[in-house]
């Protein structure tokens, strides 16, 4: 039976993070810390047996994927479909705004995903859901039984996961949050996927 693996990494702490800023397809650069936490994370990858690399296309994730991979002849692959959620007219602005300005927006992002819609030309969580697992199921089916590493962002690998483990998205957020750099582990059979480890640092 060929098994294959995947290690989801959330890219390491933003300046937009700290500030406590929405992202979404706009970018901030690594925090000195985020680039600590991801070579304290790199450490232990030339463990895994790594075969393939694949990243989000921002460049907060493309950079963590560089100091990950510096010591690894792995080949790498940016991929659209795994950017982060678009967030409309949200990205750029800070939690406190946001909350003030669309109150009923920000409660469904956070307790109610699979009701919320986005403020301007963003997606929603299945929109988000059906780009990324395209772009996850075509990793898939190219490297059958390969360890792979893929480098994307804290919603649109919870989406992914919530596919992979057959989890509706309105429990989305009661699975646990996804922190930078954390490393959940899924493998995957002919029949099933198995969640090997979550949200480990």
């Amino acid at each position: 039976m060929t098994t294959t693996t995947l290690y989801f990494v959330r890219h390491g702490q933003t300046e937009w993070n700290l500030d406590e800023r929405m992202q979404g397809h706009l970018n901030s650069d690594l925090t000195a810390h985020g680039i600590q936490q991801t070579l304290n994370l790199a450490k232990g990858l030339a463990d895994m047996r790594l075969t393939h690399c694949y990243t989000s296309d921002s460049p907060r994730t493309q950079q963590t994927t560089d100091l990950l991979t510096s010591e690894l002849n792995l080949p790498i692959k940016a991929e659209v479909g795994l950017r982060e959620i678009n967030m409309g007219l949200w990205e750029g602005e800070n939690k406190t705004t946001i909350q003030s300005r669309y109150p009923e927006s920000w409660t469904n992002f956070w307790h109610h995903p699979h009701l919320y819609q986005p403020n301007g030309n963003g997606e929603t969580f299945a929109d988000l859901q059906t780009r990324s697992v395209q772009a996850l199921n075509e990793i898939i089916h190219q490297h059958p039984g390969a360890t792979i590493l893929i480098v994307s962002h804290r919603i649109t690998i919870k989406v992914m996961l919530a596919y992979l483990l057959n989890q509706p998205l309105a429990e989305l957020w009661k699975t646990g949050d996804i922190a930078p750099t954390s490393l959940n582990c899924v493998e995957i059979t002919a029949d099933q996927a198995i969640l090997v480890s979550a949200g480990k640092v």
